[in-house]
């Protein structure tokens, strides 16, 4: 969260901004629904961590960033980290989540 926040104060970034937004929100789907989740392989919470560091106040902006373009890249190289974001664009599960699913018909 830290990410976000620091680099829309900044201005900076919109595309890192809407990867970790992304990748925030899949987080939050495999806590309240993990066996969900991992049933339609868009399970990312076990390989997320693993690049988080965190932004400390003492840090000038310069190394805020390059942390923010660090942690982009590590998590647009993990393929199936962007595996698991597409198929989550396009999962009935989300869309059922999320209230988008087509409801059927009579």
């Amino acid at each position: 969260m830290d990410y976000i926040l620091f680099l829309k104060e900044k201005d900076i970034h919109p595309l890192f901004v809407s990867m970790f937004e992304t990748v925030i929100n899949s987080l939050v789907y495999d806590l309240y629904f993990e066996e969900e989740t991992k049933a339609h392989n868009l399970y990312i919470s076990d390989f997320v961590p693993k690049y988080l560091v965190s932004l400390k106040h003492e840090m000038t902006d310069d190394e805020k960033i390059q942390i923010c373009e660090k942690m982009y890249r590590a998590l647009k190289n993990n393929d199936e980290l962007t595996r698991a974001i597409i198929n989550r664009n396009n999962s009935n599960l989300i869309k059922t989540i999320q209230g988008e699913a087509d409801v059927a018909k009579n």
